[in-house]
């Protein structure tokens, strides 16, 4: 995992989570209720674009036995990255505010020519994170120096001043696919967070839970808590939240 930016024993993150350490252990001793103990009072805004697949979003296909409108397989909305990870982010940093939009540009990844403007709307966000969660829908086909390039030119499309971008591997094994994804990433000093070790255990995937053999590759609940949990460390060791 690429780690970036500020040590994690500055950030406000490490402050929030050494203080409850220390109230926890002074509860357990007889002494106040470690709730009573609030984090750190400092307000910052969080604009923060997802662009990915139908691991990111997926309407309802009943035609094949998906009838979500949330990442594909998840069981619940609730229950899939998206929502999991902005959870997460809203219950560490309650005096914060989140923003966030989870786009589904799927269509780019087959055909490099369309414009990814044109399939996810950013007006008003100016995001400050940018989450690329994609990747497994690009053809094997495809060479490894036209790949580099037009993911390049679609971060470009969508990143500001004030973006952190975070990229992340495949949950589709695809050594090739992580190599350029990590090298974009490595190149323009963003953030990388390898999903290899996720996508080999296989109860990660929904496997055995979908008729539909397309639908059964996607994550499980488990696999989609485990992607927003590595996804939200990296967020918080990079001091990109904080």
């Amino acid at each position: 995992m690429l780690l970036m930016g500020k040590p994690i024993s500055h950030n406000r993150s490490f402050q929030w989570l050494l203080s409850f350490l220390c109230v926890t252990m002074v509860a357990s001793c007889g002494n106040p209720d470690p709730s009573s103990i609030d984090p750190p009072k400092v307000s910052r805004e969080y604009r923060m674009l997802i662009l990915g697949n139908s691991i990111t979003f997926h309407g309802a296909n009943p035609s094949i036995g998906w009838n979500g409108n949330w990442g594909m397989a998840a069981s619940a909305a609730d229950s899939d990255y998206v929502h999991r990870l902005t959870s997460k982010i809203k219950s560490a940093f309650p005096y914060d505010s989140l923003r966030y939009r989870a786009v589904n540009i799927a269509t780019w990844e087959g055909n490099f020519s369309i414009d990814p403007d044109s399939l996810a709307d950013t007006t008003g966000l100016f995001p400050n994170i940018i989450i690329i969660r994609l990747g497994e829908n690009v053809p094997d086909s495809t060479t490894p120096a036209k790949y580099y390039s037009a993911l390049n030119l679609m971060i470009s499309k969508f990143k500001n001043d004030s973006s952190q971008i975070l990229i992340t591997g495949n949950f589709w094994a695809s050594t090739w696919k992580d190599s350029i994804q990590r090298q974009v990433a490595v190149d323009h000093r963003y953030h990388f967070v390898d999903l290899s070790a996720i996508a080999a255990d296989s109860t990660n995937s929904a496997a055995g839970l979908f008729a539909n053999a397309a639908v059964a590759k996607h994550p499980s609940d488990k696999g989609m808590k485990m992607i927003s949990n590595v996804i939200f460390f990296d967020l918080i060791s990079n001091s990109i939240v904080q």
